[in-house]
């Protein structure tokens, strides 16, 4: 959620934001604006949620800037802070939408408590926004790219940096959970809506919309202890895709999040569902063991299994063989690295799990069609890294 305070008193801008926890109420910009010229300005270009503006300043006064604001296509959700409890200005402001009108000086309790109403009702219109285009694109399989823009602006305002789509299939015996309440399986921060597909065959599909950051482990985890009992037997059976952070990828990530669903739906026939969380716990080592020894037997030892059974079953609930899956992730681990510091070889090789730089650079050319310099060096003149 973004602000731009728009006041020409550089104290109250020191003020607001000593007294003022912008986290605590879910802003993560805040910009400042000295004039009202300057405000117009800003406001085109950063697009803020929020808007915290002063009526008189000296050039373009507060009510013009507003009227300005008002012709830009993301328009704000505005504040007035005025010394003037005058008629006229509350007249003016309420003909350009404003939401709040406050007098100086500033009591930061009333303006936080008329924050956290605006960020309520702005969550609530995004949220709206993205469950319509969400049925959409999950029934039709694509948007117009404005469409698919402002569905990516919503999930912003909500926090959300990243998604995932989540597929609910009744489990052996029948059974399932109620997807309503299984929000409260996930972590702090993540948002659940339901998909329609038009398919009632294919199970619940759902939508999670994750903090930035957020591991695809922390979600599975989650999951496995919603939809199992105390006997540790699952009611359920569940699909994960991968977290992408554009819904461009979203038929790709409804997919993958079946697919899973229905290998661990298979995967009763051997082991039934505790092997699929065994197995899931097994790939959530690898992920985060990738410097380590992951041989089959060593990782088979571990976890109590027989390497062959967990050769078999890794394909089985996966889709793909243990040791491509080992090597694809160090490999992509390594390409973020090289990309996002300036580690040598070496050192790369070392966290993701080779022996030796030889070895290394050998399997990541084998992979990715060129040499770690090279790649390192694509992927830091195009500002990222190469795909």
């Amino acid at each position: 959620m973004k602000l731009l305070i728009a006041d020409d008193q550089r104290s109250l801008h020191q003020y607001l934001h000593t007294m003022v926890d912008w986290a605590a109420l879910g802003i993560t910009e805040v910009r400042s604006a000295y004039d009202g010229a300057e405000a117009a300005e800003l406001a085109a270009l950063m697009e803020p949620d929020l808007l915290l503006m002063d009526i008189r300043m000296p050039g373009v006064d507060g009510i013009e800037a507003l009227r300005r604001i008002q012709s830009l296509p993301q328009k704000p959700r505005a504040v007035i802070l005025s010394a003037y409890d005058q008629f006229e200005y509350a007249r003016e402001a309420l003909k350009l939408s404003v939401s709040q009108y406050l007098l100086k000086p500033v009591d930061t309790e009333l303006l936080e408590g008329a924050l956290r109403e605006l960020i309520t009702a702005i969550r609530s219109e995004a949220r709206s926004l993205l469950e319509r285009e969400l049925a959409h694109l999950s029934l039709a399989g694509r948007l117009p790219d404005e469409r698919l823009a402002a569905a990516e602006q919503a999930m912003g305002k909500l926090g959300i940096g990243g998604c995932a789509v989540l597929t609910v299939m009744a489990g052996p015996d029948g059974a399932t959970v109620p997807t309503a309440d299984m929000t409260e399986a996930l972590p702090d921060g993540a948002v659940l809506l339901p998909l329609v597909t038009g398919d009632g065959e294919a199970g619940h599909l759902l939508f999670a919309g994750l903090p930035e950051g957020m591991e695809r482990e922390a979600l599975c985890a989650g999951l496995e202890r919603y939809t199992t009992r105390e006997d540790e037997e699952a009611v359920a059976v569940f699909g994960v895709s991968r977290i992408a952070g554009s819904l461009r990828e979203f038929p790709q990530l409804i997919a993958e999040s079946r697919e899973e669903a229905q290998r661990a739906r298979e995967g009763s026939r051997e082991g039934g569902p505790r092997m699929m969380e065994k197995l899931r716990c097994i790939r959530s080592h690898i992920d985060s063991h990738l410097d380590g020894d992951l041989s089959l037997q060593t990782v088979a030892d571990r976890f109590g299994i027989d390497k062959y059974q967990l050769s078999r079953t890794f394909k089985q609930a996966f889709g793909e063989n243990y040791w491509p899956y080992v090597t694809r992730r160090r490999l992509e681990k390594a390409a973020q690295l090289l990309c996002g510091t300036d580690w040598k070889n070496g050192r790369i090789a070392e966290a993701t799990g080779y022996a030796d730089e030889s070895h290394f650079s050998k399997a990541f050319k084998k992979h990715y069609g060129v040499a770690p310099k090279e790649y390192r060096a694509a992927g830091a003149g195009a500002g990222q890294a190469v795909r």
